[in-house]
C-alpha cells in the first residue's frame, strides 16, 4: 500500500441550522487546517499515487468561501463527507478548527 498525507490551510465562514440556540447559528469563519490521507494498492502510470496538486486544488476550492454556497447544513462533519466524495483514493480526513486559539480536531474514516 502506498499512501500521501497533503495538508492545506483555508478560511471558510459559514452558519449552522442547529435545532437549539447556538453561536454558530450566526454567519461566523473559521480558518480550517485539512489533512488528507490517500492510500493505493498500485501506483499510477506517473510512478505516483495521486499528483498532490489535485488534492490541494480540491480542498483550496473552498478557501474564503461561504461553505453554505456548497452544503445546507456545512458542519464540520458534513464538509468531510463532501471532501471524501470529491478527492480520488481519499481513506481519512482530518480537520483542525484553530479558530480562537481553540483546537478542535475532526475525523472522518471512509468505509472501504
Amino acid at each position: 500500500m502506498y499512501s500521501i498525507k497533503v495538508t492545506e490551510e483555508i478560511e471558510i465562514k459559514h452558519f449552522l441550522n442547529l435545532d437549539y440556540p447556538s453561536p454558530e447559528n450566526k454567519l461566523h469563519s473559521h480558518n480550517w487546517t485539512i489533512i488528507v490521507n490517500c492510500t493505493v494498492d498500485r501506483l499510477n502510470n506517473n510512478d505516483k499515487i495521486i499528483d498532490e496538486y489535485t488534492i490541494r486544488k480540491l480542498i483550496k476550492k473552498y478557501d474564503k468561501v461561504i461553505l453554505n454556497d456548497y452544503l445546507n447544513n456545512p458542519t464540520p462533519e458534513e464538509f468531510m463527507k463532501q471532501l471524501l466524495k470529491i478527492i480520488p483514493y481519499c481513506m481519512i480526513i482530518t480537520i483542525i478548527d484553530k479558530t480562537n486559539f481553540i483546537n478542535t480536531e475532526y475525523y472522518l474514516t471512509a468505509n472501504e
